[in-house]
């Protein structure tokens, strides 16, 4: 019996060999290793910090198993905080090639790299597999690169119990377990599987893969249903069907994760790199930059010319067009609740940045690590709240201003249908109204319900046709010049 998988049963396999041959390599040297250097997992590429994510995963350190192609998660974060800490690196590349593995110390681990990731940009690339635990890493990227024939997805979760009862009575040994606790060791290897240890273990296998999914469908800003229907369940895709499903982002080579991540060096590092402006990604915050507003200019030019354009830049050209049909107010509103989400975003990357550096400096044993993750993930989520908070605000804001301009736009044509009708009341044509601004419409809509109701005294009639009766002809009440009015102001 293992615990929790989330890779495939080859790669647990894979583990059990490499434990072995670490093992028996060890043996070969009479017990020291001392004299072996471990090679370093980074790699620093014209400032970006590649960090090599290859083989089975496993909790803790791989320690000498990385000889024989498998990794551990306290490698990954030690890789982690050297690149932070390097001042030649600018961004983060995750070099990706894994089945996936443990599921013990997965999730601390994505959540440290989305921590280093509010100081320097992490992209995610592989050429090979990104399956499973794999992919769980790199769901904490910014951006996910991969080529055209690598393998992505495999989101679940496995769990293998085998039993050796029959072989073990057929050889005349017999196994009595004793347990005090109805849940205590179901499932192990010498007593036939029942259906209650079955349920038991499949309800943890589902407890985990609902964590990974919500994880998948919070990074990939989906639902959770929708990354359960089209994006998990097991399912295995190919390049260009990753993204298609919304797995990843765009195909390319090494060479274009490269140059992606070298892309984002001028980014804020006080902003995390979903919500910085001066990235494509980020323009859906629809408060471009002048720098980006410059850029916009520049594309279109481009298209007039004939050119073609990157999907970045198509990105950034639909949010320069969200941002022009913007109304002052919501233009306001959107700068104010980025400010506020930019500071609570400074806020973490501080906390994130001294949690590194005293990570670094003061190594803590292996039993310390999770007080250290369990500190950056409180960091994070209070930083994360506030954002939340920020954006829903906004959300409601952008909802209310939304109502009150339908209706403002409502009430206005009814208030041109007005001046219109006691324009040929009084005898004019009643055509002026149409080309009347909003303030300027409400002004003439003042002066003509005046010299209306003067003309036309309230229970009095008004003839607009000389073929209508007088009587169907009543005049519109005062109080429609308020009701416009106070939704003239209520949409300012």
């Amino acid at each position: 019996m293992y615990d929790a998988w989330a890779g495939s049963e080859e790669s647990y396999q894979q583990v059990i060999v490499a434990i072995q041959q670490a093992a028996d390599l060890q043996v070969a040297r009479g017990g020291s290793m001392d004299s072996m250097q471990m090679p370093s997992l980074l790699e620093v590429i014209d400032g970006v910090g590649v960090i090599s994510i290859t083989g089975p995963l496993v909790s803790g350190s791989a320690g000498w198993m990385r000889f024989f192609g498998v990794i551990g998660y306290t490698d990954i974060r030690d890789a982690m905080v050297e690149a932070a800490e390097d001042p030649k690196v600018k961004s983060i590349l995750l070099d990706i090639n894994s089945p996936g593995g443990a599921v013990a110390g997965i999730e601390d681990t994505t959540q440290f790299i989305q921590l280093v990731s509010q100081l320097k940009p992490v992209v995610a690339y592989t050429a090979g597999n990104m399956l499973s635990g794999g992919y769980w890493l790199a769901s904490a990227a910014s951006r996910i690169i991969t080529s055209g024939t690598s393998l992505i997805g495999s989101i679940g979760v496995i769990m293998t119990l085998t039993e050796y009862s029959g072989a073990r009575k057929q050889a005349g040994i017999t196994d009595t377990v004793i347990r005090a606790g109805k849940y205590k060791a179901l499932g192990g290897p010498y007593e036939t599987l029942t259906a209650e240890a079955k349920t038991h273990y499949e309800s943890l296998a589902q407890d985990i893969y609902a964590v990974f999914l919500n994880q998948v469908a919070t990074s990939r800003k989906v639902s959770v249903q929708r990354a359960d229907d089209t994006m998990a369940q097991g399912r295995e895709f190919v390049g260009a069907q990753a993204v298609k499903v919304g797995l990843v982002d765009k195909l390319g080579s090494f060479e274009d994760a490269v140059q992606y991540a070298q892309s984002l060096v001028n980014v804020d590092k006080n902003k995390p790199v979903g919500q910085n402006p001066r990235q494509a990604q980020g323009a859906s915050m629809k408060t471009l930059s002048a720098e980006q507003l410059q850029k916009v200019t520049q594309i279109r030019a481009a298209i007039a010319a004939g050119a073609q354009v990157s999907a970045d830049d198509q990105a950034l050209l639909q949010a320069a067009a969200e941002q022009e049909t913007q109304t002052p107010e919501q233009i306001a509103e959107a700068k104010a609740a980025k400010e506020a989400s930019d500071a609570a975003a400074a806020a973490a990357a501080a906390a994130a940045a001294a949690a590194i550096a005293a990570a670094s400096t003061t190594p803590a044993p292996a039993a310390k690590d999770s007080d250290l993750v369990a500190f950056l993930k409180s960091e994070l989520a209070t930083a994360n709240a506030k954002i939340v908070s920020t954006e829903v605000e906004l959300t409601q804001v952008k909802a209310q201003l939304q109502d009150a301009k339908v209706t403002h736009d409502g009430l206005l044509e009814i208030a041109r249908g007005s001046v219109s009708n006691m324009q040929i009341a009084l005898g004019g044509n009643g055509t002026a109204a149409k080309a009347l601004a909003p303030v300027e419409l409400l002004a003439e809509h003042k002066r003509v319900s005046e010299l209306f109701v003067s003309k036309f005294p309230i229970g009095g009639v008004a003839s607009t046709t000389p073929n209508t009766p007088a009587a169907e002809k009543k005049a519109p009440p005062v109080g429609f010049l308020a009701l416009v009015t106070s939704q003239q102001v209520k949409s300012k």
